[in-house]
């Protein structure tokens, strides 16, 4: 019969089962840290049955500087979140003391990162009242601040091309207006059009046409309510055109009436 302690006189079977396993837990440390499983390297280095071993010591500190370089690279490429997995095993570890510079960085990488969000996001409030206003050129220019946002920039894109497309068709609109001699519908078609697109190729010459456009309104219309003495209507005219087609008032006729 063979007795547990018939082994040797020093070591019985219970003692080689505890040195097989710690030759078990170090293989599957080193064999973690092979495959760059260093949290798992990590974890394994600090069972109890291998913690206070030389070799797991050696693992350890490995698997800490491959966790550092990591982070390192991660923070570099600013991949917050996955820097911040390896600073949270880094942290586990008891490591953190020993690469307090890490941590600062990512806290300081988290903080231009909500700036960056927050100046982003107020730009693309403020594309989006550019946009109410009519200043596509301004939307455009506030959009190419919004980073992480593609929803909210491509929502904006949307409401910038319907604008211009309306724009388009109140510009042709105005020029056939004027083709038949219709000067009152040609500027309020042309007053529709830049409220939805001031810098529309199309609204610019046309408004840069309206001054003459305007004097034709007031002589044709105001001038001859006047001359009627039909100050009633005259002053209903003045109303509509401040109203409706305000680039008149760059008629100095009209202005000083």
């Amino acid at each position: 019969e063979i007795r547990n302690c018939d082994w040797s006189s020093d070591v019985c079977s219970s003692d080689l089962v505890v040195m097989f396993d710690r030759f078990i837990r170090l293989a599957q440390a080193r064999k973690a840290l092979h495959e760059q499983r260093f949290e798992d390297a990590l974890r394994l280095c600090a069972d109890p049955l291998i913690a206070a071993d030389r070799r797991s010591e050696d693992l350890r500190r490995r698997a800490v500087q491959a966790l550092a370089e990591r982070a390192e690279a991660h923070l570099a490429a600013e991949a917050l979140e996955r820097a911040e997995v390896a600073l949270d095993a880094l942290r586990l570890s008891g490591a953190a003391a020993d690469h307090a510079p890490l941590f600062e960085r990512l806290a300081a990488a988290r903080e231009r990162r909500r700036v960056d969000r927050d100046r982003a996001a107020q730009a693309l409030v403020a594309a989006r009242r550019a946009v109410q206003r009519g200043e596509l050129a301004s939307a455009v220019a506030l959009l190419a601040q919004v980073v992480g946002d593609e929803a909210g920039v491509h929502e904006v894109q949307a409401s910038m091309r319907q604008r211009q497309e309306q724009a388009a068709i109140h510009v042709a609109a105005a020029r056939e207006a004027l083709r038949l001699g219709d000067p009152w519908a040609a500027l309020v078609a042309a007053e529709q059009a830049r409220a939805l697109a001031r810098d529309h190729d199309g609204v610019v010459a046309l408004f840069d046409e309206l001054p003459g456009v305007a004097a034709v309104v007031w002589e044709c219309e105001f001038g001859r309510h006047v001359r009627d003495r039909n100050l009633d209507a005259a002053q209903e005219l003045g109303a509509r055109i401040r109203a409706q087609a305000p680039a008149a008032l760059a008629v100095p006729a009209f202005a000083a009436s």
